[in-house]
């Protein structure tokens, strides 16, 4: 049986080690740009618009989460806003 996500046919992902799940995993970790890299990775073999994120990381604490959360609006959202427009995105507020 083959899967296919938007005509394209879906590759199996082969996972040797951490790195290769860190780099070819669905998990986002790393610095913001290597977060935003995987994002437009994504956008360019699946053709989406919208991604549902799991912010809250199991053995981190509360603090480091919410750090977590913090980078990821204020480093990461608004460099994606810029970088993959998409009609999906409600125009940006002054903060």
């Amino acid at each position: 049986m083959r899967s296919w996500i938007r005509g394209r046919q879906a590759q199996p992902v082969t996972v040797q080690n951490a790195e290769d799940f860190l780099e070819g995993g669905s998990v986002l970790v790393g610095s913001p740009e290597q977060v935003i890299d995987k994002f437009g990775r994504y956008q360019a073999a699946f053709g989406h618009e919208l991604s549902g994120v799991s912010l809250e990381v199991p053995g981190l604490s509360e603090d480091e989460n919410r750090a977590s959360v913090r980078n990821l609006r204020h480093e990461v959202i608004p460099m994606l806003r810029r970088t993959y427009p998409s009609r999906v995105w409600a125009p940006e507020r002054s903060s």
